[in-house]
């Protein structure tokens, strides 16, 4: 069971969830409009399940910011996370149910804020943020305890990402479903842990098909620059990023592009030293983009770098990988006042970005659609359209390093 994220919710507004009514998927606050294939899908806002001889429900809320994070078709819409939220819960407790967990997909600083607003609520488990709680954590202990406008606990956690925890809690309540105490702790999974059979012929099932690809070698890299993959690309400069950025902008310069610009929330893997056969590259830009170049004001790549380090401590999904240019960024400052400067690079020199002066930028295709300030009035004219985005590392070859 989960709450729709960004990469999933992509996925079915791209095919549709089945009309069977899905209790895999507890969107309680999608509300598609026509033109969506989610308009006709039947899924649940909540479930309620019999846990120790009490009633449980569980309220879905998924990632209402989708169609701005990731191409999703523009009719997929969203009520407001709050008043949905209040809605389910009065339902719930008219069924007799008042013990609730809310599953989100919409980061851990929302989740405490949502706890913190809610009455009603006794759990939130979230995701999106990829935030470890516990031992060693900087984010906070597991669980994250805030209290709800009557003063009850409302118990946050979350587990990382990718599996690599498996978050474990349990609840005591009173007889008016308020908690009064609770014991939690992330597992770290390992590859001798117990797995299960049927699971297991899956994967073995679909490694199979994947041997084609694993077996083809297209190129191989020494670089050796520190962390590289999904989480160190949305830190900091990484291998990934750099190769692919590069890359683009090769594809570009013959249609006149200067600069390169790549979301690092692109970059789902790391391009591992030594041979890169094309799996690795799947793995890495998974998702079937588009490569395009486009012209925009030298203001509008500007508000694209601060777009990029917005987040927290300037990090995140939205942090642009660069080729042909170079920026400075104080993390400290607001957001929308932390890129200091930039400079066009290339042929052995550098330049200030003109602001006013108009580039031709290679960007991956959904970026086009998305809004970066005041600036980001969209120039139709185009110089190149669609070059598949594995196609241009492949067409890599050979890094030395």
């Amino acid at each position: 069971m989960s709450a729709l994220g960004s990469v999933p919710l992509v996925l079915y507004t791209r095919t549709s969830i089945s009309s069977t009514r899905s209790k895999n998927f507890l969107p309680a606050n999608l509300k598609p409009i026509k033109g969506c294939p989610l308009l006709y899908s039947d899924t649940p806002p909540y479930i309620i399940r019999e846990i120790g001889g009490a009633k449980v429900g569980v309220i879905g809320i998924a990632n209402d910011e989708v169609v701005g994070l990731a191409n999703a078709c523009p009719q997929t819409k969203f009520t407001p996370r709050l008043e949905t939220i209040e809605k389910q819960v009065h339902e719930l407790e008219r069924q007799g149910v008042n013990r609730i967990i809310l599953l989100t997909h919409i980061g851990l600083p929302a989740d405490r804020e949502l706890a913190r607003k809610l009455e009603g609520v006794d759990v939130i488990v979230g995701g999106h943020t990829h935030s470890y709680l516990g031992p060693n954590s900087q984010e906070g202990p597991y669980p994250i305890v805030e209290r709800s406008p009557k003063g009850h606990p409302v118990l946050v956690v979350t587990a990382k990402r990718a599996g690599q925890y498996l978050g474990m809690l349990a609840c005591n309540f009173d007889a008016e479903g308020i908690l009064t105490s609770w014991q939690g702790e992330p597992h770290e999974l390992a590859v001798t842990d117990p797995r299960d059979p049927q699971v297991e012929a899956k994967v073995a099932e679909y490694a199979e098909s994947l041997d084609s690809y694993l077996g083809h070698k297209i190129g191989s890299h020494t670089l050796d620059l520190g962390p590289d993959g999904l989480d160190s690309c949305r830190e900091h400069e990484c291998v990934s990023g750099m190769l692919m950025a590069d890359a683009m902008l090769a594809f570009g310069k013959p249609y006149g592009a200067r600069v390169a610009l790549l979301n690092s929330g692109g970059i789902r893997a790391a391009l591992p030293p030594g041979d890169i056969n094309q799996g690795h590259v799947l793995s890495t830009v998974p998702f079937g983009g588009k490569i395009v170049v486009r012209q925009y004001t030298g203001a509008q790549i500007w508000e694209a770098l601060e777009h990029g380090v917005s987040g927290l401590k300037a990090q995140g999904p939205q942090m642009l990988q660069v080729a042909g240019l170079r920026y400075e960024v104080d993390p400290t400052k607001p957001a929308g006042h932390r890129v200091l400067k930039c400079y066009l690079v290339g042929q052995g020199n550098e330049q200030p970005l003109n602001l006013r002066a108009r580039y031709r930028v290679v960007v991956p295709e959904y970026l086009v659609k998305l809004d970066w300030g005041s600036h980001s009035e969209r120039f139709k004219s185009f110089f190149a359209n669609g070059k598949p985005d594995v196609d241009l590392i492949i067409g890599l070859g050979g890094v030395a390093g």
